[in-house]
């Protein structure tokens, strides 16, 4: 099954996974509308794709920023085929120095940042048929490592979300696809460590799409990794939580 002649916005379009999302979904033929901060990556992306990806800069962050892209959306287009909430930002707390808005900077990106993402798409979306919204999350929502408090907790606060949105959103028949991919850098799973980050972002981005092509709810690889981690979730917490530790070190 593939995804072609559809109408798709991509936010974190200038991240490495983000760009392969937005490169293999244009080459498939679709209209693909990307957003990021960086108007410089975005428009050499439009040029990697020989002009056929709109790019739609915006600041997730940023209350004017989400207003304008919001009426310029409307203009790009009627309909929302897929919404793609890819955009996110990683930062590692110490401890030793603790950094409530280290905390506070990432839930505004991963999780209100999210959500305003889906609050601007929701309107067109409905006029679609068989429209999607796609949750990028993370295996590392499994699993609570040593220094990933913020990203863990915002990504597992957007997979809540995201479950009690698709309740709310069947009856009107829009689908919401969580997608877990491996582990953020520095703890990537080794066996994936050997491919270069082109290498690594070009098949994470085509295992995204097979999945949302199937119409998944959820879609979570390195089998490898996320199985192991799902028979941890049976564990008692001390042993899950010495676990983390000796992975951490």
């Amino acid at each position: 099954m593939d995804i072609t002649g559809k109408t798709i916005w991509l936010t974190g379009a200038t991240s490495p996974l983000g760009r392969q999302l937005a490169l293999q979904l244009a080459a498939a033929g679709n209209h693909v509308i990307a957003s990021a901060r960086n108007e410089t990556a975005l428009q050499r992306l439009v040029e990697d794709s020989a002009g056929v990806i709109t790019r739609l800069a915006l600041d997730l962050t940023d209350t004017a920023s989400m207003a304008r892209a919001a009426a310029r959306l409307q203009v790009v287009t009627h309909e929302l085929d897929l919404v793609i909430v890819n955009a996110g930002t990683c930062e590692y707390l110490d401890p030793r120095h603790f950094d409530s808005g280290l905390v506070h900077r990432v839930m505004a990106v991963n999780f209100s940042g999210a959500v305003a993402t889906i609050d601007i798409a929701l309107p067109l979306l409905q006029r679609a048929s068989k429209p999607r919204i796609v949750i990028i999350s993370s295996l590392a929502t499994l699993l609570g490592l040593a220094r990933t408090e913020a990203y863990t907790a915002s990504k597992a606060a957007l997979e809540s979300f995201a479950r009690s949105l698709a309740v709310d959103l069947s009856p009107s028949g829009i689908g919401v696809t969580i997608v877990r991919p491996g582990f953020p850098a520095p703890f990537r799973h080794e066996a994936d460590a050997t491919a270069s980050p082109r290498k690594s972002a070009e098949q994470t981005a085509g295992r995204i799409i097979r999945g949302v092509a199937r119409r998944r709810s959820m879609v979570e690889f390195p089998r490898r990794l996320s199985w192991p981690l799902h028979l941890l979730g049976y564990m008692p917490e001390s042993l899950r939580r010495g676990i983390a530790v000796r992975l951490s070190r």
